[in-house]
């Protein structure tokens, strides 16, 4: 369509919002549930015309993913954990979120006017593929936004240079921000949706599907180039399903994304293979709970703690709450008993075993379990599984290692994981300074992490005193 005519660029406008998350402090660790469709709750002032309370938002194939993260949903293009990062970027409120979004596109290089409704992160904005280029360079650029340059040198019949323009770029995008998301986009073309695109060189790009592919989009760069495919029919938003087309259906993984392939093999022939830059910049380590993207405190669960790197400057500073809410219980059904109690133990639940005999299948292995795996439940619950085939008087847990938490996170971790707590307050040495002895730290543990011991056995601390 002569990159002026706008489409619908689908999930091509994903990158847009995952800029904004990292922007605003939502690392790519983070996780999000992400069943086959899921319904956000809209605010009054962010509702349409026919004033829906929620706006309902499924993936593209109709199936679930378990809890991926930010940069797995990329790679993997699931629209419902994209609409979850609108509605956090809004607090609430996905128009809010959708604002932040479409103010990235802007300053990125989208010129077309854009509408902050939720469903922008979903890419229903119209666009085209001129400044749909010029956005993904500027992350190709670590964040400079250059403006399209018609020509670049005029010479005459000698070759003597008459005009040579000149480009400006502007930093639109912090650098770290810029590489982190290249990482992320690097992995789409690798293995993610964008795979017929791969040229066999450092390459990054996104795909973008409209509703009924009536629009396909590939967009990716090479650290010198970038190009912006889209495929459809020109007379309007017609359906690319078969028979109309040889395809079942277009996607922007079939036939943008190869030719793409097939343009840039031929336009990169004679250029050298780079590596896109790592700038100069400086990150910073924080301990985060993933499943809420807040810092992590003494009673997040150690499934969720994670040391994550953030650029400087744009690492979260909010605090998780000490009082969890509900969690969601992970699946274990098929796993064996020990397998199964020791991820219960990592979700923060505790774990009760009970027996039943089972014919055909192999004892030990878990046949069911209450909640079921991804129900909600309160921290330190109990999670109840039904093991085959084993005599309750062997079922047996692991012990946790809670040597140099703090004496409160220590008991909390001990007691969730269903076991009873003896403190015995000794300093480790004396003085104190001798051997770096911090108050209230636990520095010693009876049985030792990883000893396997009856579920509800009493497990012994040495925390120094509390100074």
């Amino acid at each position: 369509f002569r990159g002026g005519t706008s489409r619908q660029a689908g999930s091509a406008f994903k990158p847009f919002t995952l800029v904004t998350a990292l922007e605003n402090a939502i690392s790519p660790a983070q996780r999000y549930p992400a069943p086959p469709s899921i319904e956000i709750e809209l605010p009054e002032d962010c509702r349409g015309p026919e004033n829906e309370p929620v706006w309902p938002v499924q993936n593209y194939d109709g199936t679930g993913s378990g809890r991926p993260s930010v940069e797995e949903a990329t790679i993997s293009s699931l629209n419902v954990v994209y609409a979850q990062l609108v509605r956090d970027l809004g607090r609430g409120n996905p128009c809010d979120g959708a604002q932040l979004v479409v103010d990235v596109a802007k300053r990125m290089g989208i010129g077309s006017q854009l509408f902050a409704v939720p469903s922008a992160t979903l890419g229903t904005n119209l666009v085209n593929t001129m400044e749909m280029a010029r956005a993904y360079g500027t992350l190709a650029t670590m964040g400079r936004r250059f403006d399209p340059m018609m020509v670049t040198r005029i010479t005459d019949a000698e070759g003597h240079v008459l005009y040579q323009g000149k480009p400006h770029g502007e930093q639109a995008v912090n650098p770290g921000v810029a590489w982190t998301a290249v990482e992320i986009m690097k992995k789409v073309v690798q293995y993610g949706t964008g795979s017929a695109a791969d040229i066999g060189r450092p390459a990054a790009g996104k795909t973008g599907t409209s509703q009924e592919w009536r629009n396909a989009w590939f967009v990716g760069f090479i650290p010198q180039l970038v190009a912006s495919v889209w495929v459809g029919f020109p007379q309007g938003d017609i359906d690319m399903v078969s028979p109309r087309t040889r395809l079942f259906h277009v996607t922007g993984g079939t036939w943008p994304a190869m030719i793409w392939h097939e343009f840039m093999a031929k336009a990169t022939a004679t250029m050298p293979v780079q590596e896109f830059a790592t700038p100069d910049i400086d990150f910073v380590f924080v301990t985060v709970d993933t499943n809420t993207g807040c810092l992590a405190t003494d009673a997040t669960p150690r499934r969720y703690r994670q040391n994550l790197r953030f650029v400087e400057g744009l690492e979260p500073s909010e605090q998780c709450e000490e009082e969890i809410g509900d969690l969601p219980v992970p699946s274990v059904v098929g796993l064996s008993k020990a397998d199964a109690v020791a991820t219960i133990q990592d979700y923060g639940f505790r774990p009760v075993v009970e027996i039943r005999a089972a014919a055909d299948v192999e004892p030990g292995t878990v046949l069911s379990q209450s909640p079921a795996g991804g129900e909600q439940a309160p921290l330190a619950s109990t999670v109840t599984i039904t093991v085959a085939g084993e005599d309750p008087a062997d079922a047996k847990v692991n012990v946790p290692n809670v040597v140099g938490l703090l004496r409160s996170g220590a008991i909390a971790i001990l007691q969730a994981a269903g076991f009873d707590v003896n403190v015995v307050d000794q300093w480790r040495c004396r003085p104190p300074s001798s051997c770096g002895a911090q108050p209230n730290r636990v520095w010693d543990q009876e049985p030792n992490a990883g000893a396997q011991v009856q579920p509800g056995s009493t497990v012994t601390i040495w925390a120094n005193e509390g100074g």
